[in-house]
């Protein structure tokens, strides 16, 4: 479900920026392109969250960090790449 909100945004914001190009004013591409920025910051975002059911468990891994965890840790618990506390 997540790549089809990533998909969407990038999608939407080709298409802005498709219509930036074909403006003929200068408020209007700048409005487009602002748009579009908007469009990839939404798809992102979007596909940043899951939901959870109340009978289910949910496992929260982060994956883009600038620390790995140290060795003999199994839970990030100050901010590293790993399973998280």
């Amino acid at each position: 479900m997540s790549a089809v909100f990533l998909f969407s945004g990038v999608v939407l914001a080709t298409l802005f920026v498709a219509a930036a190009i074909k403006a003929s004013r200068t408020e209007l591409r700048i409005t487009a392109l602002v748009c579009a920025g908007l469009a990839v910051v939404a798809g992102f975002g979007l596909a940043s969250f899951r939901y959870v059911a109340e009978d289910r468990i949910g496992l929260v891994s982060k994956d883009i960090a600038f620390r790995s965890l140290p060795a003999g840790q199994i839970i990030a618990t100050a901010g590293e790449k790993g399973p998280q506390a």
